[in-house]
């Protein structure tokens, strides 16, 4: 059994001039975790995976500009 995760990431931008522009990104969005394990070949009876690991790197929101020359 696999299990099945969805990461969303997301960026927007506006651009003022055709050198500058101003951006808001974010990551992670459904605040997934990644999840490691031993595969379909270990696992409980039913076909469901030991998780060997859980890592969450929690949501990010970033914002910025930015300037060419």
């Amino acid at each position: 059994m696999k299990l099945k995760s969805l990461y969303v990431d997301a960026k927007i931008t506006h651009k003022f001039s055709p050198n500058a522009e101003v951006f808001l990104e974010a990551r992670n969005i459904t605040k997934e975790a990644r999840i490691t394990n031993n595969g379909d070949r270990f696992g409980f009876a039913d076909g469901t995976p030991y998780v060997n690991g859980l890592y969450y790197g929690g949501r990010t929101f970033s914002v910025g500009v930015t300037y060419r020359n």
